[in-house]
């Protein structure tokens, strides 16, 4: 096979990526998981230890998600890799979006606008509709509904996946219908359905 090809060649940093496809080949985490430790052991690959990251974060393992998502910042901005420290950004907001208490929600904003502010400069346009999307929950979460509606829009309008896309309909829907906007919370809430 390749892989035991690239095994006997040395060839490290293939051995990596090798390893770290066969982890986002798997849908179960704990796997997933191995295999991205395994492969960093070869190489560092800056998106397997920010993958790791979000991985230790839905196992509510701040410490280890943050450790993880500072590698991948450190690895991103040594080489310049614009899109994928904007991804480590994001996930870092994520991290402590994950957390209600409303320090951590200063952190995540701080992160979020972070991340947006490399994907508005490379031009990407998916990562800014992403950051709009999380920048709705965050308001939300501080029941903030015009700033919330505002990004939620930006996230509706600009948003390819419709799992994201029925979400903001969602937070726009609950946001309008919280400031007596009922023509538009009603209109949101049938697109949500």
């Amino acid at each position: 096979s390749a892989f035991e090809l690239r095994l006997e060649l040395n060839d490290s940093t293939n051995l990596a990526v090798s390893i770290a496809g066969k982890g986002n080949a798997t849908m179960d985490l704990k796997k997933r998981k191995s295999l991205f430790l395994k492969a960093i052991k070869y190489d560092s690959i800056p998106y397997v230890f920010n993958d790791l990251a979000g991985i230790y974060n839905n196992y509510k393992q701040m410490d280890s998600a943050l450790y993880y998502n500072s590698i991948a910042l450190s690895i991103n901005k040594r080489f310049g890799r614009r899109k994928w420290l904007a991804d480590s950004y994001l996930t870092r907001g994520t991290i402590f979006f994950s957390y209600t208490n409303a320090g951590y929600l200063d952190s995540a904003e701080l992160n979020f606008f972070r991340a947006r502010e490399i994907y508005s400069l490379a031009k990407n346009i998916s990562g800014v509709t992403r950051i709009s999307y999380r920048l709705a929950q965050l308001n939300f979460k501080r029941k903030n509904y015009k700033k919330t509606i505002n990004y939620a829009l930006n996230s509706f309008e600009n948003e390819t996946n419709t799992t994201t896309k029925s979400s903001s309909a969602k937070i726009l829907a609950e946001s309008y219908a919280l400031i007596n906007d009922y023509k538009n919370a009603y209109k949101y809430e049938l697109i949500h359905e």
